[in-house]
This record gives structure tokens, C-alpha cells and sequence, in this order.
């Protein structure tokens, strides 16, 4: 589901400006609005996750050449290996989520200083061509992996 949503984003920001999503998902999500779902946070949310990403596949890249940098203490049994991998692995997380928190921090502080939230999903956009074809493709995906699930692979 996570790589089937990545490669929907990546189509989407692909076909469209990336300042353009959040108008254009609030208004594809104005007939939800009457149940009370927040369409207005979850598309600025939306897009400011697109826009977000490239700059983090960016920043981590820095952090695995800083890492790679470091010197490397030489292990002398597997279990001093298994260790310091697991010790790498932590290190980069923990670098990786405060990396994106000084991120998340400083977009805030942006946002803030020009206006809100509310900005950015208040411009008129309509789907264009690009978007129905992108949300065409979609569909016809789903609709040719659920026809298969039910048919072909689900009497394996």
C-alpha cells in the first residue's frame, strides 16, 4: 500500500505543479465536506508532503555521506557487527527525524509568516487534463489488480 501510494504521489507531482495540488484536492473533496471530514488541512497537508519530500530524500542523502565519512571501528566477532550495524541504523534514524523536524519547524515558521494554512489551499484550481489522465491511470491499475486478485491469482 505505502509503495502504491508513493508512486501515486510521484505520478501526481509529476502531472501537476506542486502549488496546484492543495486547491485542486480541496476541490475534488467538496462533496465529503457536508460529513464534516477537514478536506481544506488534509490537502494542504497533502501538499505540503509532496513538497517536502524531495527536499528530505535530499537531506538524508547528506546524512549517509556524513555517515559513510566517519571512521569505522573494525569488528572483531558477529556479534560486534550485528551491533554496530543496529547502532548505525539507530544513529541515522534518530539524525533522519531530527533532520525533519528542524524541517517541519522552519516550513511552520514559513507558512506562518505568510499567512496561514488557510493560504494555501484558497487558490481557485480546477483538475486539469494532466490530473484526469494521471487519475484515469489510477484507476484503471486498481481495477486491473482487483480484477486479477479475484480471478486469476485468487485460484492459485
Amino acid at each position: 500500500m505505502s509503495i502504491v501510494l508513493l508512486g501515486l504521489g510521484a505520478l501526481v507531482s509529476w502531472t501537476t505543479n506542486v502549488a496546484e495540488i492543495a486547491p485542486a484536492v480541496a476541490t475534488l473533496g467538496r462533496p465529503v465536506r457536508p460529513l464534516r471530514i477537514p478536506v481544506d488541512d488534509w490537502a494542504v497537508t497533502l501538499a505540503l508532503a509532496l513538497r517536502a519530500f524531495p527536499m528530505l530524500i535530499d537531506e538524508f542523502r547528506v546524512l549517509y555521506a556524513a555517515r559513510r565519512l566517519r571512521p569505522k571501528e573494525v569488528p572483531t566477532s558477529r556479534r560486534a557487527r550485528r551491533r554496530r550495524w543496529a547502532l548505525e541504523v539507530v544513529d541515522i534514524l534518530a539524525v533522519g527525524i531530527t533532520v525533519a523536524l528542524r524541517r517541519a519547524d522552519e516550513m511552520g515558521d514559513a507558512i506562518t509568516a505568510r499567512g496561514g494554512a488557510g493560504q494555501i489551499s484558497a487558490v481557485p484550481s480546477r483538475p486539469k487534463r494532466g490530473d484526469w489522465v494521471a487519475l484515469s491511470i489510477a484507476i484503471l491499475v486498481c481495477a486491473v489488480a482487483v480484477t486479477l486478485e479475484l480471478t486469476v491469482l485468487g485460484t492459485l
